[in-house]
């Protein structure tokens, strides 16, 4: 094979779909990259760019793609022919097929391009919609609050970010485990494409970075408690048995 020449294999992964589908991820990255250079104020340090502009994008991740594939799993089906009830399809309605791969709006071509990788993303898949409905409905609002609260400099984001990367952690687990441990019958590893970027780099962004905060706030609080211990316990203390306790 010539050098420089991509696998075969890689470019057959490409197709009119692919190149609209990664254009529009990396929009949102410009786009929240820009929001932390010019939304916030001359001096504001790097790590608050930094912190600010994630949670943009991962407000704009949340609500422009996850919300859209919660609509193309509940609202795009097919019949299939079948009769009966299951406890593994949504609904329990063995007749119809629910998913993104009978979609025919643009967010249904961008869910089966990732569904080629996975394809519980493709299908109504229902441990991944019980994961994407609190994700996309209340991660995604959340995230851009924290970005608001981080704009102005409010202290109480600390807590609120806290809760979502803890959230977002968790969320990464819950999608992976079960399919680990059922041997990874739906992923697709078979392209460097689906694997390297799809499945790994897509995917690890939402656990290095909330790990990252989860330091932070922790250096943060940290940093910023008294030396003596937490006063609130002390005054509780205090309060409930009308002095310390001994």
């Amino acid at each position: 094979m010539t050098a420089g020449v991509a696998p075969p294999a890689l470019l057959e992964a490409i197709d009119k779909t692919t190149v609209p589908s990664l254009f529009f991820f990396a929009s949102l990255l410009l786009s929240s990259y820009l929001a932390a250079k010019f939304f916030l104020p001359v001096g504001t340090s790097s790590k608050t760019r930094f912190l600010y502009g994630w949670h943009v994008f991962d407000a704009l991740i949340h609500i422009l793609f996850e919300v859209p594939f919660l609509y193309c799993s509940f609202f795009s089906s097919a019949p299939t022919g079948l009769t009966g009830n299951s406890a593994t399809v949504l609904w329990g309605d063995l007749s119809r097929a629910y998913g993104a791969e009978h979609s025919i709006n643009p967010f249904g071509y961008l869910w089966r391009e990732y569904g080629k990788a996975d394809r519980r993303w493709a299908r109504a898949d229902i441990g991944i919609l019980a994961l994407e409905i609190p994700t996309g409905l209340i991660g995604g609002p959340l995230a851009w609050w924290i970005s608001e609260l981080i704009r102005r400099k409010d202290r109480s984001a600390l807590f609120w970010m806290l809760v979502l990367a803890v959230a977002e952690i968790y969320g990464g687990w819950m999608t992976f485990a079960p399919e680990w441990l059922t041997g990874s019958q739906n992923l697709d590893t078979s392209n460097p494409m689906y694997t390297w970027l799809y499945l790994f780099a897509m995917n690890m962004i939402w656990v290095i970075i909330p790990v990252s905060v989860c330091f932070e706030v922790y250096a943060e609080v940290v940093a910023t408690t008294p030396t003596g211990g937490i006063n609130t316990l002390d005054r509780d203390d205090t309060s409930a048995g009308g002095k310390k306790s001994q």
